[in-house]
């Protein structure tokens, strides 16, 4: 996340803190996400669905499947086909790849997995392989 958005601050700004950056928004996230996990049992199950981001890579129609079933909306082959459409136009990888630095962030990678522990655990989060 943070290196998405030193990427769209450098679109307006000549100089970028990433370390500000870092440090911003690595103590917002963890709120955000304590405010998450506190309050998700607020939402109905039935009305709900946490989307893991690698289930959703290994599988992305199937997970766009499950959202459209939950939300009780027809997903239509002309749907699906646009969907396919676009995938194939635009494969991952493409235009090569982005390699995350969170030193660069001035964020302690093992700090961080402390201090998001509490999410990780709740969600059954997978590190990075």
């Amino acid at each position: 996340m943070v290196t998405m958005l030193a990427y769209s601050t450098r679109l307006g700004h000549d100089r970028v803190d990433t370390r500000w950056i870092g440090e911003y928004w690595a103590d917002r996230l963890e709120q955000m996400l304590h405010t998450c996990v506190d309050q998700r049992h607020l939402l109905p199950d039935g009305q709900t669905i946490d989307v893991r981001f690698d289930e959703f890579m290994d599988d992305d129609l199937a997970m766009v499947r499950r959202i459209y079933g939950l939300s009780g909306q027809p997903l239509t082959d002309e749907a699906v086909g646009a969907m396919d459409a676009f995938m194939a136009e635009h494969p991952r990888g493409r235009h090569g790849g982005v390699c995350y630095d969170l030193a660069q962030f001035g964020i302690d990678r093992a700090r961080l997995g402390d201090s998001l522990a509490f999410y990780v655990d709740r969600f059954a989060v997978t590190g990075e392989q």
